[in-house]
């Protein structure tokens, strides 16, 4: 098994064996940080994912800042391009099951330019303290994130951040990372 492959599966397994109460706490402190950072008070475009097996619970957080008058997207994944889309949003109620069964914005979504957003909120399994990041190998968010210039926020659990990520040439670097312990600025 190769160095991320091994690294995904081990945090998958800690992360999927969170408890409830736990898993909860820590979605609540993780956003409450998330909330406070500048770079969030500031953007005027977010573009967020909807949380899918045993992530960090970014519903609260996609309609704080929709009631904020932010405007808010969630990414559309297209299989056969291999890519992803932001797609503006107006409420949690409209997203659907789309690719891999997690939650997206409708095909008649307005589809908003990469450059056109301030922050995005990015999943992933393993990040290290220098911002780099173990997805979960399809490669959609580094494309995508390859596209923009936004300020990059990953939202994780304390576990999930580990000593040391193997990052190559083509993995994006992630702005920050928010725990329920701290905010690490990677590179800002």
């Amino acid at each position: 098994m190769n160095p991320k492959a091994a690294l995904r599966a081990d945090v998958l397994r800690a992360r999927a064996a969170l408890g409830g109460y736990l898993r909860e706490q820590a979605d609540r402190e993780i956003a409450a940080r998330f909330l406070a950072l500048e770079v969030f008070k500031h953007a005027r475009t977010v573009l967020f994912y909807a949380s899918y097996r045993g992530e960090v619970a970014t519903q609260p957080l996609v309609k704080t800042a929709l009631a904020a008058g932010k405007r808010t997207a969630l990414p559309r994944v297209d299989r056969q391009r291999l890519a992803m889309d932001a797609c503006l949003i107006s409420a949690w109620d409209d997203l659907q099951p789309g690719a891999y069964g997690i939650l997206e914005p409708p095909a008649s979504s307005l589809v908003l330019a990469a450059d056109g957003i301030d922050l995005i909120v990015v999943p992933g399994v393993a990040f290290d303290a220098t911002g780099a990041r173990v997805g979960y190998g399809a490669g959609y968010y580094d494309r995508y994130l390859a596209r923009t210039g936004g300020c990059r926020a990953a939202l994780a659990y304390e576990l999930q951040v580990v000593a040391s990520v193997p990052a190559g040439p083509y993995d994006a670097l992630m702005d920050y990372i928010i725990t329920e312990r701290r905010a690490i600025a990677c590179r800002a």
